[in-house]
C-alpha cells in the first residue's frame, strides 16, 4: 500500500528539531513527500517559515504540516498509517513518546528516534522486539550523536581492520550543554525505574547474554583505584555518563550482527581524566549524583535549574565540539586507534544529522526490501552510515600508534 508520506517528523519545534528541519530541506530528494507534525500547527508553520527564510536554497519539497497530539491514540494511529518512516524527536520517550514507539512497532513501518533512555529501551525491546519482527517494522532508538557515533564507528572500523577485542571508547574532549528537555527525560527515567541499575547489565539490550560481552566495574572500585588505559600511554580514564546507553547499544549490535566484531569482542566507554586524584574525585561525584537522582528533591532541583523548554545559547552551541578515540586490539594482538573529531555541537546539531542519516538510509532500505526488522540499532543499517556521517563535520582517522 502506498503511504501518503515517505517521512514524518515529530518534535520539530524542539531543540534538535530546529536543526533537523534545515537538514531535510537541503538534503531530501525533491520527489519525496514528507510531513512535520506538532500539537500546534501555527507554531510548526512559524518554525518552517523561519527556517526557509534562513536558507539560501531549498532542495526538497516543502513538508505538509500535520497537527498531532502524541497523547491521543487516534492521532498516533493516523500518523503511522500515513507514513513509511517516522522520525521521533518528541520526548520524554518513556511518557510522551511511548505510544508512538509501540504503534510504530505494530504498524509495519520504519521508525527512528533520539531516545537515549536505557531502561526504557530495554523494556521496549523485551515487550515489542518480536512484535516488530512479526509486523515487519524497523525501530531504531539512540540515533543521537553519542550512541549513533560510537555504534556506527565501530561497525565501520571493523569493516576496515577486521575483528577486534578489548575495545574502549574514550572522550578526550567534550564541550556542550544540555537542554531542559534532556534533563527532564533523564529525571523521568529515575522517577520511573529507580536507577539505571534496573537495566541488569550492559548486555540487557542483547537477544542473548554472554559474559564475554560484559566489560564494566562498579563505580566504587573506580573511586578506590582509578582506571588507566595502557594503550594510550597510561591515561587516566573515568566512567562516561553515557556508558549505559552506548555500551548496551554497541553490544546489541554485536549480537544482532552475529558477532562479526570478533569472538572476544568487549566494549566499555570512558572519559579522559587529568590525573589520579581528578579521576577519583569525578567518579565519587558521579556515584553521589547517581544516588541522589533516586530522590525526588534532587530531581526537582535539577528540573528547576534546567526546566523543559530551556535551550543552550547560540554562543554555547557554536562553541560545542567533541573528540573521541576508539582503541581495540586486532587479531594479531596489535592495537589500532581511531580518532574522531566532531566539529559541531554533538548534543544537538550533529545529533540532528545523525537521526536524519538514519531516517533516509532506513527509507532507502525499506523500499529496497533490505532493511532489518525488529528493534535494532544504527549499526545494523551498515558501515556506510559512518561514511555518510564523515561528510558532515565529523572526521575520522585510523592509526596504528598513539598519539
Amino acid at each position: 500500500m502506498t503511504k501518503k508520506y515517505a517521512i514524518t517528523v515529530t518534535g520539530i519545534t524542539g531543540t534538535t528539531g530546529q536543526y533537523v528541519l534545515p537538514y531535510l530541506l537541503l538534503n531530501l530528494n525533491g520527489d519525496i513527500n514528507w510531513a512535520v507534525c506538532s500539537r500546534s500547527k501555527a507554531k510548526a508553520q512559524a518554525q518552517l517559515d523561519a527556517t526557509v527564510a534562513d536558507l539560501t536554497a531549498v532542495h526538497a519539497k516543502l513538508p505538509d504540516i500535520v497537527e498531532v497530539d502524541l497523547t491521543n491514540q487516534q492521532d498516533i494511529n493516523r500518523l503511522v498509517t500515513d507514513t513509511e518512516v517516522v522520525v521521533g524527536m518528541a520526548g520524554p520517550f518513556p511518557s510522551t513518546g511511548y505510544g508512538l514507539q509501540t504503534a510504530s512497532a505494530e504498524a509495519g513501518i520504519g521508525y527512528v528516534d533520539l531516545c537515549g533512555d536505557a531502561p526504557h529501551i530495554a523494556k521496549l525491546i523485551r515487550e515489542y522486539h518480536e512484535r516488530a519482527e512479526t509486523s515487519g517494522s524497523t525501530l531504531i532508538n539512540a540515533c543521537g550523536t553519542s550512541s549513533f557515533l560510537q555504534d556506527t564507528a565501530i561497525r565501520w572500523l571493523v569493516s576496515k581492520v577486521g575483528p577486534l577485542s578489548d575495545v574502549r571508547s574514550i572522550a578526550l574532549e567534550m564541550l556542550g550543554s544540555l537542554s531542559g528537555g534532556t534533563v527532564n527525560s533523564m529525571t523521568l527515567n529515575y522517577q520511573i525505574y529507580g536507577s539505571y541499575s534496573a537495566l541488569g547489565g550492559p548486555s540487557s539490550f542483547s537477544s542473548e547474554r554472554n559474559d564475554t560481552t560484559t566489560a564494566t566495574t562498579k563505580l566504587w572500585d573506580y573511586v578506590k583505584k582509578p582506571a588507566k588505559e595502557p594503550r594510550l600511554g597510561g591515561m587516566y580514564v573515568v566512567p562516561s555518563m553515557t556508558q549505559s546507553i552506548n555500551t548496551c547499544t554497541v553490544l546489541r549490535s554485536y549480537t544482532l550482527l552475529n558477532r562479526v566484531y570478533g569472538p572476544n569482542f568487549t566494549y566499555a566507554e570512558y572519559d579522559k581524566s587529568r590525573n589520579r586524584v581528578a579521576a577519583s574525585v569525578w567518579t565519587f561525584a558521579l556515584k553521589c549524583m547517581t544516588g541522589m537522582m533516586r530522590t525526588s528533591w534532587f530531581r526537582r532541583i535539577l528540573t528547576a535549574f534546567r526546566p523543559p523548554g530551556t535551550v543552550p545559547s547560540k554562543r554555547t552551541t557554536e562553541a560545542a565540539h567533541a573528540t573521541f578515540v576508539i582503541v581495540g586490539n586486532k587479531l594479531d594482538g596489535n592495537p589500532v586507534y581511531m580518532k574522531i573529531n566532531v566539529a559541531k555541537d554533538p548534543m544537538y546539531v550533529t545529533a540532528a544529522t545523525c537521526i536524519c542519516l538514519a531516517a533516509i538510509e532506513l527509507l532507502k532500505q525499506r523500499r529496497s526490501g533490505t532493511a532489518p526488522s525488529g528493534i535494532v540499532t544504527p549499526a545494523t543499517l551498515g558501515p556506510q552510515l559512518f561514511d555518510q556521517l564523515q561528510e558532515h563535520n565529523v572526521a575520522a582517522e585510523i592509526k596504528s600508534s598513539w598519539p
